[in-house]
């Protein structure tokens, strides 16, 4: 019951377009309609396009949609979003010309809606009004009576079951009924006390008055969004008030602001009216109108310059790719052309379901370790890492992680050596990133990377790069398909030299490492690496256990009855071995 009520009670808010749409568009824009009412003062209250009033009343539209959302997320009603769509459905459709809404029309609007509440009341007999006051009533004194009643209520099933139904009806009825009348109430206080407004036929509103008149706006939506849930009568929210404690609202705290910030306004307007600045107000649209068209302009040549420059850093890139062409290959489309493949790999070894994410988690929450090295052997069957690596390539990429990566398993029998491994993590993380190449001319420029000939000067120009950009991830599939170059400076292969990178960088470079041979920390020890050991050797089947062992008790019958034909040396180790025959301590025969 607790989770259930959590998880409806914080669901989020969502956009409702029709209601964003009607509020948008309250006001109308006559100045389509009737260009001769564009210098009423009316029609200042809201400018469709207007920034400054796009801005004032963006509060005003949110709380609408925030309390139009909530009532219709509500579970206070049976018909879900009952309120909200007569919220909707009410809304003033404009039918006529702005300037045709007349105070009769409004009056005769009125009118009609009250005599089809008369109608609607006098359609009710008599007697069903007496009968709903009376059971009010019984159900009244029957809550009050409720301590004394309980003392002498039989403590069996078959009274206390029909008893408490009774009693959350009664307290359910009684509840409705406060409801109502605490509506009504607030309603008839709230008309009595505010104002009528009709400032805005005669004035030009100043800021000030459109922040004011969101105020109310606000304070009004907050008291009637309250108050509909509080006068909720559905039949959920009657069983809700007959099983929980009832909410208490203050809404005499509600109602005061509202008060207060309609006095507010009608002060602010009735200062207005005594001095309209007709030629200030219209000296201010100018420069406002010239300013807003000035930043367009200067929009537009921030964004004419943004592509610009992209443009010209990716040409610059593309001007350094090519200086290790041979070397590096098609780097725009290494990743397209590896996921066009296919992989068939056993459902027992894909990634999912050998062992491999909680290696992972531990890595990513408890390892200091900023390498992680996956090993796995692959028993002469395709290996499930390459498929792991693309995936993982792609879940960082749809994160936004800036990564690089390095898939050594090459076509056509192409081995990598060290430095065309790091060669292709660097023109990756490049032509991900071209702007380093306009930012840095100096460290990324031809000449640099013509002189990237050996490890140190390749890991060096990696460093740069890595230093530059911030959060790094690399990863390279299947380490163990490259070639060791023989010329690595002072004898650092490429596993010792991403360790020295890491420790430069240890908050923002994460290594992921993936060979199909199985590596220990104390072959490569005092570096900064985990390791994840993936076994997926398969066990020998029954039927080739059972060939096998029939085919050693056969040579064991032979040693037995030592026949003609000898065992060969291989047969008789091969006996040996599995613990058939035991060799003989004095002599060495079996």
């Amino acid at each position: 019951m607790a989770t259930a009520t959590m998880s409806s009670t914080k669901q989020p808010a969502r956009l409702d377009t029709k209601r964003a749409g009607w509020m948008n568009n309250w006001r109308g824009d006559p100045s389509l309609e009737d260009p001769s009412l564009q210098d009423f003062p009316w029609n200042k209250w809201y400018q469709a396009g207007n920034e400054n009033d796009s801005v004032i009343y963006e509060r005003a539209r949110r709380a609408c949609r925030e309390a139009n959302e909530d009532l219709k997320l509500g579970s206070f009603d049976i018909e879900q979003g009952h309120v909200s769509r007569k919220l909707i459905e009410n809304a003033p459709i404009r039918l006529v010309k702005p300037q045709e809404f007349t105070d009769q029309m409004v009056k005769d609007l009125i009118t009609k809606e009250l005599e089809k509440a008369e109608v609607v009341k006098s359609s009710k007999p008599e007697w069903k009004k007496k009968c709903a006051d009376l059971g009010y009533v019984i159900a009244g004194v029957a809550t009050k009576l409720k301590p004394t009643i309980d003392l002498l209520m039989p403590q069996s099933l078959e009274y206390t079951l029909p008893y408490g139904c009774l009693m959350l009806i009664f307290t359910g009825s009684i509840a409705r009924r406060d409801k109502k009348d605490a509506a009504f109430e607030i309603m008839r206080t709230l008309s009595d006390d505010v104002p009528a407004f009709e400032f805005y036929k005669e004035m030009f509103p100043t800021t000030e008055m459109k922040v004011t008149l969101v105020s109310f706006y606000i304070q009004t939506l907050d008291l009637l969004w309250r108050l509909a849930k509080y006068s909720s009568l559905g039949f959920l929210a009657q069983l809700g008030d007959a099983l929980f404690p009832r909410q208490k609202y203050t809404f005499v705290k509600y109602t005061a602001p509202i008060k207060a910030t309609a006095i507010k306004l009608k002060n602010l307007c009735d200062a207005e009216i005594k001095a309209l600045h007709v030629e200030i107000q219209t000296l201010l649209n100018v420069h406002a109108h010239e300013l807003q068209t000035l930043g367009l302009h200067i929009d537009r040549f921030e964004n004419n310059r943004k592509v610009s420059d992209h443009a010209m850093a990716r040409r610059h890139v593309s001007e350094l790719l090519d200086v290790w062409n041979d070397e590096v290959g098609d780097i725009e489309h290494e990743l397209q052309s590896w996921q066009k493949l296919h992989f068939s790999t056993a459902q027992r070894d894909h990634w999912t379901s050998n062992g491999i994410l909680p290696c992972l988690t531990k890595w990513r929450d408890l390892s200091s370790n900023s390498i992680l090295w996956i090993c796995s052997e692959d028993q002469g069957r395709q290996s499930w890492m390459t498929e792991f690596s693309l995936d993982l390539i792609r879940l960082c990429q749809t994160q936004g992680q800036i990564i690089g990566f390095a898939l050594c398993d090459r076509p056509n029998g192409v081995k990598w050596d060290s430095k065309m491994l790091l060669k292709h993590l660097i023109c990756q993380l490049l032509h991900l990133n071209p702007s380093l190449s306009l930012e840095e001319p100096e460290a990324f420029g031809i000449r640099a990377f013509r002189r990237a000939q050996t490890l140190k000067s390749t890991v060096r120009l990696l460093t740069l790069i890595i230093q530059r950009l911030g959060p790094v991830l690399l990863i390279i599939d299947r380490l163990d398909l490259c070639s060791r170059d023989a010329k690595a400076f002072r004898g650092k292969n490429v596993v010792q030299r991403l360790s020295e990178l890491v420790k430069m960088f240890p908050k923002s470079l994460k290594i992921i490492i993936t060979t199909s041979k199985i590596v220990t920390v104390e072959e490569i020890p005092g570096l900064p690496i985990s390791f994840a050991t993936i076994h997926t050797r398969r066990k020998l089947r029954r039927k080739y256990e059972d060939a096998e062992r029939a085919s050693d008790q056969r040579l064991l019958l032979r040693c037995q009855r030592n026949l003609s034909l000898p065992l060969s040396e291989a047969e008789t180790a091969r006996l040996r071995r599995r613990g058939w025959i035991r060799r003989s301590s004095s002599s060495g025969d079996d």
